[in-house]
């Protein structure tokens, strides 16, 4: 019987525990997600452009690689997050890493 109190407790517990402590405020916590990127990629920033939207445009078509896939064509259509995937590499995410920061990250050859 104490064992069935015991665990009755345990799991009261854990369901208030469970229960977010801001619950009642007006606006949901925000989260970003990008997908996986990689070190060794040849795509050059300048072959692709930012929209208005945020989604990537390519300006030119230049070949280029994400990890092991290598002559990927860029799509004519914009590139949204989860749009392009390549060997599990999402290629808005790359590009968001790669060209969209501050500071542009050299590709690896």
């Amino acid at each position: 019987m104490d064992k069935i109190l015991m665990l009755a407790g345990a799991l009261a517990l854990m369901s208030a525990m469970a229960t977010p402590a801001a619950a009642d405020s007006a606006y949901p916590p925000a989260i970003v997600q990008f997908g996986p990127t990689t070190e060794f990629s040849t795509l050059v920033c300048p072959n692709f452009t930012k929209t208005e939207d945020g989604s990537w445009l390519a300006v030119r078509p230049d070949p280029f690689g994400l990890g092991f896939v290598q002559h990927i064509v860029p799509p004519a259509r914009p590139i949204k997050v989860g749009g392009y995937i390549y060997n599990n590499i999402d290629l808005y995410s790359q590009l968001e890493y790669q060209c969209g920061a501050s500071v542009t990250v050299r590709a690896r050859y």
